[in-house]
């Protein structure tokens, strides 16, 4: 598989992801959801303050990431749409870092459960089972293991 494919691939499966409702089209209603989602991964309860904190953080992401690109005025982004967007990331990484940077801080916020600055495994895979909900124990702690890798 070609790189651009490989790329094409990897956006249309987070696209798919992050389409909680799945219903083709990413919307404020999916943020809502994958922000419900990642709360109760995180053991806030339904309607708790902690959980609206982590909706609003979503919604945030919506509005401030996603909503400026949707041509005409719209409120849904499709799939098309998404990896098209997406992929003119991989050109500029200054763009990239604003962006997906900016993403992933959040992320990580969030994600820190007892607020100590750094993320556990287990803090980690509680996220990301609400975020992504397929990921097992396995998967989680392959992304914590110190990397072999050697420039």
């Amino acid at each position: 598989m070609a790189i651009p494919d490989l790329l094409t691939a990897k956006i249309s499966h987070g696209f798919d992801h992050l389409d909680a409702d799945g219903d083709g089209q990413l919307t404020e209603h999916d943020h809502v959801l994958m922000g419900q989602r990642a709360a109760a991964s995180l053991g806030h309860a339904p309607g708790s303050p902690a959980e609206q904190r982590i909706i609003e953080a979503y919604l945030r992401i919506w509005r401030d990431l996603h909503l400026p690109h949707i041509p005409g005025g719209g409120a849904a982004i499709s799939k098309e749409q998404f990896l098209t967007s997406t992929s003119t990331l991989a050109a500029d990484p200054a763009a990239a870092r604003a962006t997906v940077g900016a993403l992933a801080e959040a992320f990580l916020a969030l994600a820190d459960i007892n607020h100590d600055g750094q993320l556990s495994p287990t803090e980690f895979l509680a996220f990301q089972r609400g975020h992504f909900p397929r990921p097992d124990r396995g998967r989680g702690q392959r992304g914590f293991r110190p990397s072999r890798h050697r420039r």
